[in-house]
């Protein structure tokens, strides 16, 4: 993966450390939804035959919002990106946090500490071997980390929608 390409969200990396969890841990069941769009998308199917986790993984169609967010309500952990770039929000993270759902992504806190108080929960991970533990510390501690997660919701309506409505009567108000 090319880490200069904008287009890259590091799938290769969620794709190995998947398979690495699978494969210590045969006795649970895991699976991947993803979606058949993105200049990546062949890549990633020679990927996941050639790490044997077909089984684990479910490609849809170009659907709606409406039913992406139907999937990530009803998904357990939800899955961003994973590149060298430090990814602070996004669409599937705004959605994710709007959900409160435990959100599995790669993020350099040191870059945004200054311009929040709190950053939002994340289970933090980039590499194939970190993506696989940090699925494991989700299943140890599940309750925990939904727990954390749970405060998504308010961040976002904190940090989002107050701060940018404050920017927007300030604006006319002048």
């Amino acid at each position: 993966s090319k880490s200069s390409d904008p287009n890259n969200k590091g799938t290769d990396n969620l794709l190995k450390g998947i398979s690495i969890f699978i494969n210590k841990n045969k006795k649970f069941k895991i699976h991947l939804i993803t979606f058949n769009y993105g200049l990546h998308m062949k890549a990633s199917m020679q990927l996941i035959n050639k790490l044997n986790i077909k089984e684990n993984v479910t490609w849809f169609p170009v659907v709606s919002r409406k039913k992406i967010l139907y999937a990530m309500y009803h998904s357990d952990v939800v899955c961003c990106e994973f590149d060298n770039r430090s990814w602070f929000t996004s669409g599937v993270i705004i959605e994710a946090l709007t959900l409160s759902k435990v959100i599995l992504t790669y993020r350099k806190d040191s870059f945004y500490l200054n311009y929040y108080k709190k950053l939002f929960y994340i289970l933090n991970a980039k590499l194939p071997s970190e993506i696989s533990e940090k699925l494991n510390e989700y299943i140890r501690n599940k309750e925990v980390h939904e727990n954390k997660s749970s405060f998504g919701s308010e961040w976002y309506d904190y940090n989002i929608v107050q701060n940018s409505l404050k920017h927007y009567i300030r604006y006319f108000k002048n």
